[in-house]
């Protein structure tokens, strides 16, 4: 699907810029080097209507840590999961895997964060003891 690809390319613009900002990073030529990184020829209208999409929350990119790559069936469960749960927009997945998660997943939308790894648990377990 073309227009899957166009929200992919946003998403990929999209977490760069918010990667260039986290590191302190808030010249706007960093968004015309990650538009050229991630774009070219003639998709840059698509894909900057997708973009525009994102920061106007049409669609939401959903970011899914954990320590080791999900499987499908666990994938397919999560997204149908948080699908239901989110039906104000459009959602797009971004999967990574840090290491830093131990065991189980986290899962953030901007500044919403739904933190299921086992550190976080042990952590609770420690403060309600």
């Amino acid at each position: 699907m073309a227009n899957d690809k166009y929200k992919t390319l946003a998403k990929d613009v999209y977490l760069d810029l918010k990667r260039f900002k986290k590191a302190g990073f808030e010249d706007s030529g960093l968004i015309l080097f990650s538009i050229i990184k991630n774009i070219q020829g003639s998709d840059i209208d698509k894909v900057f209507e997708e973009y525009k999409k994102i920061l106007t929350k049409e669609n939401l990119i959903i970011e899914v840590l954990s320590a080791t790559k999900l499987d499908s069936k666990q994938v397919e469960k999560l997204e149908s999961v948080v699908t239901k749960k989110i039906t104000t927009a459009s959602l797009i997945f971004n999967y990574a895997i840090d290491a830093k998660v131990k065991g189980g997943i986290v899962i953030r939308n901007n500044d919403d964060l739904i933190d299921m790894s086992m550190a976080t648990d042990i952590a609770n377990l420690k403060i309600n003891s």
